[in-house]
């Protein structure tokens, strides 16, 4: 969960719910789809410049990320249950606020007892409230909650860190790096989220081949 807590410029980064910028050379990025609900109606070009600004984070830890842009009446579900075209398939829904959840949190990823996620919530007002008016600050705070609530859904429960995007408090400097566009995973979160994706893969590489074995004459 990505929570704020001003206290002159420290915000606090909440844990998920339960229930340096050198890319090393690889020939494939693991691939990552997600399904992204604008319920906020927020501006799309804010938006696109956001899961840009995540993707280049996820980029950086050698995963591609390719987005569903859906639309606000379309289920989580229905989304879900199309054909994921490239890789895993996450779900994050943009909201104006939550309904249950304190005021200043700004996003939560919803995790089950295997450790695995698949939907993750933000909350739009809070995050505009912190960036200002500007589009740029705003797309670029949105797109850094985006990729911490999806590395929650990909590391799993606890699984916060002491630096980078995944940390618990985000304080005044670590606002200005994610501005600027320098925050993001250590090494050994790029290590796990990729064997996060690469084991759910083969789990579906497994089915599918179980089902034409039986299908077959």
């Amino acid at each position: 969960m990505w929570g704020k807590k001003q206290l002159g410029w420290a915000v606090a980064v909440l844990c998920g719910m339960s229930l340096g910028w050198g890319q090393s050379p690889r020939a494939t990025l693991s691939q990552l789809d997600v399904a992204v609900f604008n319920d906020a109606g927020v501006d799309p070009q804010i938006v696109r410049e956001a899961e840009d600004r995540a993707a280049q984070v996820f980029r950086v830890a050698e995963i591609e990320v390719h987005w569903r842009n859906t639309q606000p009446e379309q289920t989580t579900a229905s989304a879900e249950s199309a054909s994921r075209e490239h890789g895993m398939l996450v779900s994050v829904r943009i909201l104006p606020r939550s309904r249950d959840l304190a005021v200043d949190t700004l996003g939560v990823a919803f995790i089950g007892k295997s450790g695995r996620g698949q939907q993750a919530d933000i909350f739009y007002d809070g995050i505009a409230k912190l960036s200002g008016s500007e589009s740029h600050k705003v797309a670029a705070f949105l797109g850094a909650v985006i990729a911490h609530e999806v590395g929650h859904l990909l590391l799993g429960s606890k699984s916060h860190s002491a630096a980078g995007i995944m940390q618990g408090h985000w304080h005044e400097s670590d606002l200005k790096l994610v501005a600027l566009g320098e925050f993001g995973f250590g090494p050994a979160q790029k290590v796990k989220m990729q064997r996060r994706i690469s084991a759910i893969e083969q789990e579906m590489e497994s089915v599918v081949g179980d089902s034409k074995t039986v299908d077959s004459p």
